[in-house]
């Protein structure tokens, strides 16, 4: 399956926004903040939350290259539909297809090698370094959790960062049986949640009650926003799309580039934990 031809609103937000005037980024601010939502109102409602003119939110429609609110409208209502598909229901509408006997395995590798390349195109760059800065602090305390896939990564992540700095900790099952990690997190710890399309409810339930106690939240999800998103601090967006069942391999890319960063921000502190690390797996004689 190649890459989609048309990036979601969302993604020609984020390539645009260095171009935008001040009440254009107001406009854009909204729409991120509360998407897709905000962008399914009345044209006048948008812009009264964004103070700004009927007139300047069709101007930002057009610089964004839709023929209008309404086209906008259209695309934001064509990615609800996407949000919650299925992997049955993507199947059976053209997004995968059973082999003919093509070079299916070089399809799929050349699809996951798109996914790589995009994460520089869905991720801005300002969002990728508040998440260095954030996970590179080591006065706060990280949690990490995911959803049903997404927690590999999210496990794979916190597994990394502990070689780097102290307190990190995977939070499997937050609302049950890890509630303590919740409980006792301090305003300014940072919680890093993992969420995709078919979107896990605890997992805003877990975001609205980090939010509450103070933490900033670091959310890793799909070009479709998770509802999260309406109160992460920082939001990676990544393409996840891929024949049959979505790929993780962006997240994945994004996940490993991350760690160098915050080795780096981290500097000489990370390389003494790494090498008492060391020391302490070193074999033994008796």
């Amino acid at each position: 399956m190649p890459a989609p031809e048309n990036p979601t609103v969302a993604e020609t937000i984020a390539a645009k926004m260095p171009d935008l005037s001040p009440s254009e980024l107001r406009i854009a601010r909204v729409l991120r903040s509360d998407y897709p939502s905000a962008g399914l109102s009345t044209v006048s409602d948008l812009a009264a939350r964004a103070s700004t003119s009927t007139a300047t939110v069709v101007r930002f429609c057009t610089h964004l290259g839709f023929a209008g609110y309404s086209d906008l409208q259209v695309r934001l209502r064509a990615e609800l539909t996407s949000r919650h598909a299925s992997p049955a229901s993507r199947a059976h509408h053209d997004e995968w297809a059973p082999s003919d006997g093509s070079d299916g395995v070089g399809s799929a590798l050349d699809l996951r090698a798109d996914l790589v390349r995009r994460v520089r195109e869905t991720v801005p760059t300002a969002e990728f370094d508040r998440a260095v800065a954030l996970l590179a602090d080591p006065a706060r305390t990280l949690l990490f959790s995911g959803g049903k896939f997404s927690h590999l990564a999210a496990r794979y992540l916190q597994l990394q960062l502990r070689h780097l700095r102290p307190r990190t900790y995977f939070v499997d099952d937050a609302l049950r049986l890890d509630v303590g990690y919740i409980l006792d997190a301090r305003k300014g710890d940072v919680v890093v949640i993992m969420d995709f399309r078919r979107y896990d409810p605890l997992a805003l339930t877990l975001a609205e009650f980090a939010k509450k106690r103070g933490c900033a939240i670091v959310l890793f999800t799909d070009v479709w926003l998770s509802p999260v998103s309406q109160l992460a601090d920082v939001v990676i967006p990544l393409a996840v799309e891929a024949a049959l069942f979505d790929s993780m391999t962006g997240l994945f890319a994004a996940v490993e580039s991350l760690v160098p960063a915050v080795a780096q921000r981290l500097g000489s502190p990370a390389l003494e934990r790494m090498d008492s690390l060391e020391e302490l797996r070193r074999p033994r004689t008796t």
